[in-house]
């Protein structure tokens, strides 16, 4: 949609955040071909393709799974679909280090992503904008929530994506503060809603619905490497790439620690410590396995 300049202005009032920047910059570092699973996935497909009522997914992984990878790619599937439709609303919200927000930042953000797809603004958020910006003060949680509400029903469906929600300091405060505001916005409107966060009761409990389990697949990861070995200029990385990648990948446990190897790998200097290391590995296992048979 094409927004008049002042309506932008309008928009960045309620929050300065770029979105779509913080979107490219997760999205760029998916290897075309990861994370296939997951759009595939009938939890996934349920959730997403379901238009008679609210859905909610639980994206639930340990530290490392790569949940926030995961999350991207479904932002973008979901950017797609509401590139064809203008009658789809989505709004999502990654977590941003060293920035805390609060539950009012929260909201804000997410009625400025959904009032950006609106060939005009809501006369509501024009309002609550020259109601606050005369006084030097900003909407309250509850005015939020109004406002986005309102803005939702001109959508036939509407998707948001939350992702770390645990990373927050002030998770609990979030928790409490905004879960239940677009709970209820659920149960009033069609609004699907998916969160990624570390499985632990204090955020499992308050989402119910189902959860799919986020870890870094074998045959991702093993892409993943694959394509920054074919991308590094290094010789060395090259005649090594099957034990690099193998060794690699099988001590991964279901975690993206290749995040960090294409930071070594970018790294001349580090080039002999990492087939080294990956020779040590190779070699502990054969000695690992040896012993094993011995004992037998």
């Amino acid at each position: 949609m094409s927004l008049k300049k002042e309506e932008i202005e309008i928009l960045e009032w309620f929050s300065p955040i770029n979105h779509e920047h913080q979107h490219l910059e997760y999205s760029e570092r998916r290897v075309p071909g990861t994370c296939t699973w997951l759009l595939e996935s009938s939890l996934y497909h349920d959730w997403r393709n379901t238009t008679s009522k609210s859905q909610r997914l639980l994206f639930a992984g340990l530290p490392g799974a790569g949940k926030t990878i995961a999350t991207s790619m479904v932002i973008d599937d979901l950017t797609t679909l509401c590139s064809s439709d203008n009658k789809i609303g989505l709004a999502y919200i990654y977590y941003s280090y060293g920035g805390e927000q609060s539950p009012e930042d929260l909201l804000a953000n997410i009625l400025k992503q959904l009032a950006w797809r609106q060939s005009s603004l809501p006369e509501r958020l024009v309002s609550l904008h020259r109601q606050h910006d005369t006084k030097g003060t900003k909407p309250s949680l509850d005015e939020l929530s109004r406002c986005i509400e309102e803005t939702i029903e001109t959508f036939t469906r509407t998707f948001l994506v939350i992702d770390a929600l645990d990373e927050y300091e002030n998770c609990s405060e979030i928790s409490n503060e905004v879960l239940p505001r677009i709970y209820k916005l659920q149960r009033e409107r069609h609004l699907n809603t998916l969160i990624s966060a570390r499985p632990i009761p204090e955020i499992a409990n308050k989402i119910i619905g189902p959860t799919l389990t986020i870890i870094a697949a074998d045959s991702d990861i093993q892409k993943y490497l694959s394509d920054c070995i074919s991308q590094s200029d290094e010789s060395v990385l090259h005649e090594n790439r099957e034990e690099i990648i193998t060794s690699i990948a099988e001590s991964a446990c279901g975690k993206c620690v290749i995040i960090f190897v294409v930071n070594w790998i970018a790294q001349p200097g580090l080039i002999s410590k990492i087939v080294f290391a990956v020779h040590r590995l190779i070699s502990a296992r054969r000695y690992e396995l040896t012993h094993t048979y011995s004992n037998m």
